[in-house]
């Protein structure tokens, strides 16, 4: 099972790069006399703020920063089952730092393979040490090289991070959604503290929503940045493409069958809606990432594994010469 908090977004040109930067754009003097319009609701952050308690930070509502240090926190996330994302920046002067974190739901009675057993697998190697409190588990994400801060902070500062009303005070479109995705914005200056929240803004047409999703995309490049799972490996063999039944994976060698899915970009077949029984064959290089082996099933019973696909290498017409040829 792959995790569910990842979204596609339209992401605004910026360049991250751990080279010296100018000195960081200092927060609005505005938002002092705004700061004290703090409308998110409890039911994101209750007073134990149980998602930063199992980061190992300090909710940032009741952080003491002094007079010239700020801090901004762009969570995102808050589905039922599926975990959530941070991306935190702190500054001290013209310093600027920052980490990005996962968290998700502990499940010990799922009845497949729990569901934080399945993030732990799914970051092994991405993560820091895990922690946990509660009723919610999490990281703090290792990144292949130190993002450039100071860039995103005055990226995020010019897209008015600072002083962004909360979307339930705009104008109403006469639209609802009940899916999607959401974020919440926290941000403190000093002893100066607001948050604010949206959701799906990315389908919305007013000028606020817009640079709340430009907020959002812009924080998003750090993941760039995080490295591939432990379990995430290169595969070759066949890959079988039913016409609306999805796809089947054997790896050259093996004879286990893999529900597959994930990024097969353009190797879906589109049929009529008669055709339910075309299968199209193909032999792939791809990268992806096999899912866990679930303890609860029993030995000689099918493992039920399946394939997430990240990318696809190459593909061309399967013939069973090209597993012959990767033997030799």
């Amino acid at each position: 099972m792959r995790a569910y908090h990842v979204i596609l977004l339209h992401v605004i040109p910026m360049v991250i790069s751990a080279q010296a930067a100018p000195p960081v754009t200092a927060v609005p003097p505005a938002f002092a006399a705004f700061a004290e319009a703090d409308t998110v609701p409890h039911r994101y952050f209750p007073p134990d703020d149980p998602k930063a308690a199992a980061l190992g930070l300090t909710p940032l509502r009741r952080l003491k920063l002094p007079e010239g240090s700020a801090e901004i926190r762009i969570w995102h996330g808050w589905g039922i089952i599926a975990g959530g994302d941070l991306v935190r920046l702190f500054r001290d002067g013209d310093q600027v730092e920052g980490t990005a974190a996962w968290h998700w739901p502990l499940d010990p009675k799922s009845v497949w393979t729990s569901i934080d057993a399945t993030y732990r697998y799914q970051r092994s190697g991405q993560c820091k040490p895990f922690t946990r409190t509660g009723r919610l588990e999490g990281c703090e994400v290792r990144l292949i090289r130190r993002p450039g801060w100071e860039a995103l902070w005055d990226t995020l500062t010019k897209l008015s991070i600072w002083m962004l009303p909360d979307q339930s005070s705009l104008p109403s479109d006469g639209r609802g959604i009940l899916d999607g995705w959401g974020m919440v914005v926290e941000v403190r200056s000093g002893s100066h503290y607001r948050s604010y929240s949206y959701n799906n803004p990315d389908a919305y047409k007013r000028p606020e929503d817009s640079l709340a999703t430009k907020i959002m995309a812009a924080a998003s490049a750090v993941w760039d940045l995080v490295p591939p799972s432990d379990h995430t490996h290169t595969y070759r063999g066949r890959l079988s493409v039913r016409a609306r039944r999805g796809a089947t994976f054997v790896a050259c060698g093996s004879t286990d069958r893999w529900r597959t899915d994930g990024n097969l970009d353009s190797l879906w077949y589109h049929s009529p809606p008669s055709d339910t029984t075309t299968i199209k064959s193909f032999y792939v290089v791809l990268q992806g990432m096999l899912s866990q082996p679930n303890p609860r099933i029993k030995r000689g019973m099918p493992s039920g594994r399946g394939l997430e696909v990240d990318t696809v290498n190459s593909a061309t017409a399967w013939t069973r010469k090209n597993c012959l040829r990767e033997s030799r």
